[in-house]
């Protein structure tokens, strides 16, 4: 298992491709200093999406972004500031339920509504494997048999 840790900073990035020299060129990050360190996902959401809406602009194609946390802790230096503390055990709540339907019901079945973007669009693409390695060495059911 993964232990907690808790993040102060997130730096919010995106950039063009620098490979289409026809398009308009932009690179930008900005860091966000989150006041008190935490691993609540709606927090953060809410920090990533206010560095996106101001980093965005219109125009451009970008080709990645990214988020980087920064100033990580262990929960136990977290400093717990006395009247916020309800709402800790409430943001804890929250997360634990969504961390144990994705558990269960596999990754992804319980999202924040701020990470979905919209009504969900059906995938267009698939994924081409004609060119992958093997993967006997990782995958038991592909291991080659000898008859």
């Amino acid at each position: 298992m993964i232990p907690a840790v808790l993040t102060g900073c997130l730096r919010i990035f995106m950039h063009t491709s620098r490979f289409n020299r026809d398009d308009p060129q932009r690179s930008v990050s900005m860091t966000i200093d989150i006041p008190e360190a935490t691993n609540d996902s709606l927090t953060l959401i809410k920090a990533a999406k206010r560095a996106v809406d101001a980093l965005w602009k219109d125009g451009f194609r970008y080709s990645k972004a990214g988020i980087i946390t920064q100033d990580l802790v262990p929960p136990a230096e977290r400093q717990v500031a006395l009247f916020d503390n309800l709402d800790h055990e409430r943001a804890a709540k929250v997360m634990a339920a969504m961390d144990e339907a994705n558990r269960r019901w596999g990754r992804a079945t319980v999202v924040p509504a701020a990470t979905m973007g919209g009504p969900k669009k059906a995938q267009t693409f698939t994924t081409k494997f004609e060119m992958r390695s093997p993967r006997f060495t990782t995958r038991w059911g592909e291991l080659p048999v000898c008859r």
